[in-house]
């Protein structure tokens, strides 16, 4: 089988989409703002709180924890799909609309704008072992909760041999009636 890639929106909305329409077989996928459609299986893998991604020259890359009120008037690299245009996330962190300089469908370009000083991004804590870089740093935000599911999903109506193997090494397996809950919303 060839791997591929999920075309020109590989967020978790792009995802779903591709696989519907059998352009990928499977996705990672973050559990906001997506909701996955009843021929989705989904496989939590791991789940993390939601950090500040800042040049690593900023003046609050060197605190420990973000404050999200440090964070109002910054320029924001947003997360935007197709189902969302970015500005949900640090509309529901900061409470207001924030400051957009650019939005981008893939975490690891937010990381390389955020990188080129062109602003600061929204993401969870997960990523960061994968686009964290000398030029970024990763802060939880100190009056935040909230924390971002990611989760592998495919489509389990089809038999994929391929996907059987991959879904046997993962760490967990679940079973349909967890599945259904997560279908239904249930989150943490």
């Amino acid at each position: 089988h060839e791997i591929g890639g999920a075309g020109p929106d590989c967020g978790p909305a792009g995802q779903v989409q591709a696989s519907e329409l059998r352009q990928i077989r499977a996705g990672f996928v973050t559990k906001l703002p997506v909701s996955r459609p009843g021929n989705f299986s989904s496989l939590p893998l791991q789940s993390g709180p939601l950090c500040a991604v800042l040049p690593a020259g900023h003046p609050l890359a060197a605190r420990e924890r973000i404050a999200v009120e440090d964070l109002r008037g910054e320029p924001f690299i947003v997360y935007a799909g197709n189902a969302d245009d970015g500005t949900s996330l640090p509309r529901l962190i900061l409470g207001e609309r924030p400051v957009i300089a650019h939005a981008t469908n893939n975490a690891l370009m937010a990381t390389a704008l955020v990188g080129a000083c062109q602003g600061v991004a929204l993401l969870p804590s997960l990523f960061s072992f994968s686009c964290e870089t000398t030029q970024t740093v990763f802060r939880p935000l100190e009056d935040s909760s909230l924390h971002m599911d990611c989760s592998f999903i495919w489509r389990s109506s089809e038999e994929e041999p391929l996907l059987d193997a991959l879904l046997e090494v993962l760490p967990v397996s679940r079973a349909p009636a967890e599945d259904e809950a997560m279908a239904s919303g249930s989150s943490r």
